[in-house]
């Protein structure tokens, strides 16, 4: 098995175009039990050689199973051992390879050429040796700046055919498509990018024309693409990109399979048969589709084949206060609303950040990819029905992939950062449209300013607000972290001292201090994973401390009885107690998966996780720390508490120190401190306190750098 992605191949962490999680291998894996254990290879990376880290596909001689071809961004490997030791036949970047079907010797791999990061070469490359030597083929195919990727495949009826597909560098849609009759040694074009041509790595339903400038005109080529020769016809090839193409002339016409996500979900990844129940296998963005025959013009009868894999990619998440709503955004599969304990699919496109219910309204926020918005009213047993809130290109403006957006619940207002900083209120009958809060310049040679990546705001003073700018190195433009203390009036740039070449992941903020602010940040920088400050981004603290050398995607501030923060890594959850100079993995259970996003839900005293690839995951919060409980019987009454008076009894081992006792209320905000003698808790000390609505509150004592909380119910008449 190899593992990592090469379909997001050039969305790199150093280019800061980190559109999705880190996609990097750890090479090749072997398994001799039938996968139930793995074992390193001797073709093993470190994540952090990033790209070159990516093994595209594994070949093993059918006449000898000892030797094995693998082929990557970094070229071309060969084993004779079994995978124990490997030496690189080809240092070409290459995107396939595939071995003929009646000569195990004969292999044909395709280089391909990222325009992303301006590398590498698209041809098609051949070896008469099992990946011994290799030669280039002389084709007509551009090998830089036109065409970006190249996928091949050889007749299973007669290996002497064999056909290549080739996405462009501009849109990713179609460039070409060639054949071969001589077992890859000649190619000639059988169709090809123009007027008249079908657009086959499109989505099917601009009709017979092709258009560069048309919507549908585009395609994801460089991200999904497959060619697939039928087992009993050789002129009949299948072609997927958005959607699948099929050919029963060797190229020369195309119809379509489906037309985008009639029958099947779109993003279409690869298509295998298995000769022994004669069946098709389609792997894309939504799963895994089977069927007997593949049809054109949507006659396909598709079955989802692949309930029970827990594998949705989620990009954010947000929980209801009380904790029973859940909302999160999925890669390539819309938005989910989980209510009465069922979980449905609400929202389109590439699900991202989403506000549930704000201030307890029956109003939920979703919103896709580069910062279209949307809202809908909450009704039950219906489907909500979403409408259009906020969208960047209506106020000019270019948003990043995941576009931050929060729910400020003291102006009870929507705050988005796309290039500027947005106010819309949350109470969507107030139609007064969107306050601009920031007017940041444009990027070097564009109309719009730079992106943003993340968003703060303290919620106790909600004119404190923190926004992190996008990183272009290939630019050379860094990335940076503002801030105002004026609700946008006036930005002062605070990134002293900051990796300002990394991606930052997340800004958080403290609820009640808005001085107290962490900033994680995605890079392979070893200890710069992220900072904190005590003084409003003045200066910046490195506490990455221990933590692996993974990226960091957010952060999230316990607050509530512990001073705790928690940390999402590319592999796993980190805690850090307050003064502590350790972080401790907060993982059991937790799959070995790319954490995106986290949140806390006071009401429950649950963490939730966002992961991408496992699905939304909780766990308790936190409540007791080794060597910081406050040893003492805590007892509090009225509890429930009906007229606002609260009696305290606690007692201390000194009791001539000082006790702070503190109110906070369902979501951590202090809304009661104050300093006692600790001997006054001996028979009891009454806190007043008549002004407090009715909820759920933590009373915590803080003794000698140790604490003691309980949960008290306010009830008043």
């Amino acid at each position: 098995a190899c593992l990592g992605d090469m379909a997001y191949l050039g969305y790199e962490l150093y280019t800061a175009d980190r559109k999705r999680a880190t996609h990097y291998g750890l090479g090749i894996y072997k398994s001799t039990d039938g996968g139930n254990s793995w074992n390193a290879s001797g073709l093993t990376f470190d994540l952090t050689a990033q790209s070159n880290s990516l093994i595209r596909k594994i070949i093993i001689n059918p006449k000898n199973s000892n030797e094995l071809v693998a082929a990557g961004w970094a070229g071309i490997y060969r084993s004779m051992d079994a995978g124990k030791n490997w030496s690189k036949t080809c240092d070409k970047p290459v995107s396939d390879i595939e071995l003929s079907p009646s000569n195990p010797t004969l292999l044909l791999a395709t280089g391909i050429y990222s325009r992303f990061i301006l590398a590498g070469e698209a041809n098609i490359l051949k070896s008469n040796d099992f990946g011994v030597k290799w030669q280039k083929i002389i084709t007509d195919i551009p090998e830089t700046k036109v065409v970006q990727r190249i996928e091949i495949d050889f007749s299973k009826v007669d290996p002497n055919y064999v056909y290549a597909v080739a996405c462009d560098s501009e849109t990713d849609s179609f460039y070409a498509f060639y054949q071969s009759t001589d077992a890859g040694e000649t190619w000639i074009k059988k169709s090809a990018k123009s007027m008249e041509s079908r657009n086959i790595l499109g989505d099917g339903y601009f009709g017979t024309g092709y258009n560069i400038k048309s919507d549908y005109s585009y395609g994801q080529g460089f991200y999904d693409l497959y060619i697939f020769a039928d087992p009993e016809n050789k002129n009949k090839v299948y072609v997927g990109g958005l959607t699948n193409f099929i050919t029963n002339d060797g190229g020369t016409s195309w119809d379509e399979e489906s037309v985008y996500g009639a029958t099947t979900h779109p993003d279409e990844h690869n298509l295998a048969y298995n000769p022994l129940n004669k069946t098709f296998y389609l792997c894309n963005d939504g799963g895994v589709f089977e069927t007997k025959n593949i049809l054109k013009k949507n006659q396909t009868s598709w079955k989802f084949t692949a309930k029970g894999i827990n594998a949705t990619s989620f990009y954010r998440l947000s929980i209801s206060e009380n904790g029973k709503d859940i909302m999160a955004g999925a890669q390539d599969n819309r938005t989910y609303f989980k209510a009465n304990n069922n979980w449905n699919n609400v929202y389109t496109g590439d699900g991202m950040e989403c506000i549930n219910q704000p201030n307890n309204q029956n109003i939920i926020f979703a919103a896709y990819q580069y910062g279209v918005i949307s809202y809908a009213n909450i009704v039950a047993n219906e489907k909500p029905i979403f409408k259009n809130y906020f969208s960047p290109g209506k106020v000019g403006e270019t948003a990043e992939w995941t576009t931050p957006y929060i729910f400020n619940k003291k102006d009870n207002a929507i705050i988005v950062a796309a290039g500027n900083i947005y106010k819309l209120p949350a109470d969507v009958t107030k139609n007064i449209g969107a306050e601009k809060l920031s007017n940041f310049g444009s990027l070097l040679n564009k109309s719009y300013p730079n992106q943003s990546t993340a968003l703060a705001q303290c919620e106790a003073k909600p004119e404190v607000m923190y926004v992190a700018k996008m990183a272009h190195p290939l630019s050379k433009i860094s990335s940076s972290i503002l801030k105002t203390n004026t609700n946008g009036i006036t930005w002062q740039d605070v990134s002293a001292g900051l990796p300002t070449e990394s991606y930052i992941s997340y800004l958080a903020v403290s609820k009640v201090n808005p001085n107290i602010v962490w900033a994680t940040f995605s890079n392979f920088l070893d200890g710069k994973k992220i900072f904190e400050s005590k003084n409003g981004g003045s200066t910046w603290q490195n506490i990455s401390y221990n933590l692996p050398n993974l990226p960091a995607n957010c952060v999230v501030h316990q607050e509530m009885g512990l001073d705790i923060i928690y940390i999402a890594m590319d592999i796993g959850i980190y805690y850090l107690p307050a003064g502590d100079k350790e972080w401790k993995l907060y993982a059991t259970n937790l799959p070995n998966v790319v954490v995106n996003e986290l949140e806390i839900n006071y009401a429950q005293n649950r963490l939730y996780a966002a992961t991408f690839g496992r699905g939304i995951w909780s766990n308790n919060t936190i409540e007791e720390l080794p060597g910081q409980i406050l040893e003492t019987k805590l007892v509090v009454y009225p509890n429930p508490v009906i007229n606002g008076k609260i009696t305290v009894k606690a007692k201390l081992e000194n009791q001539n120190s000082e006790t702070k006792l503190m109110m906070l209320d369902a979501i951590g905000r202090e809304v009661y401190s104050e300093t006692i003698k600790s001997n006054e808790l001996k028979y009891g000390f009454t806190i007043n306190k008549p002004d407090l609505s009715n909820g759920l509150y933590y009373l915590v004592l803080e003794n000698e750098g140790k604490r003691k909380s309980i949960k008290v119910l306010i009830n008043s008449i």
